[in-house]
């Protein structure tokens, strides 16, 4: 039987997460708008968690690294930039890590709504 790939992520990125486990990832979302402290997402790690996706506000560095050593595979960051990851610690325990580079400028067809509109998560923000 296939390990299930197990994933959290820090904010809710919209609906990429159902695209995830709709190909069998096993999903975690922190639920509130502001950033996860930086010790649950420690503690999600030593959980297990194949790979972290993250936001800016997120700070991935060796302390991170360290607690998913031998289990923690990628660092998938939503956002232009990734200078909340610490690059020499990725490099260091060889896990690789990603950023969206057209995030905010390229349109998506959002199954929402059927048409096409810049990617909206809910990172940082309240639902009313």
């Amino acid at each position: 039987m296939a390990k299930t790939f197990r994933v959290f992520a820090t904010c809710d990125i919209g609906d990429a997460i159902d695209l995830l486990r709709q190909r069998g990832y096993e999903v975690e979302i922190y639920p509130k708008p502001d950033a996860p402290p930086k010790s649950l997402i420690i503690e999600k790690v030593k959980s297990g968690v194949d790979g972290l996706i993250t936001t800016l506000r997120d700070s991935i560095d060796a302390e991170v690294f360290e607690a998913g050593k031998g289990k923690l595979k990628v660092v998938a960051q939503i956002a232009v930039g990734f200078d909340n990851i610490n690059r020499g610690d990725a490099n260091r325990y060889k896990i690789p890590f990603t950023h969206t580079a057209d995030v905010l400028t390229r349109p998506r067809r959002s199954s929402r709504s059927s048409s096409w509109e810049p990617w909206r998560g809910n990172c940082g923000r309240r639902n009313t």
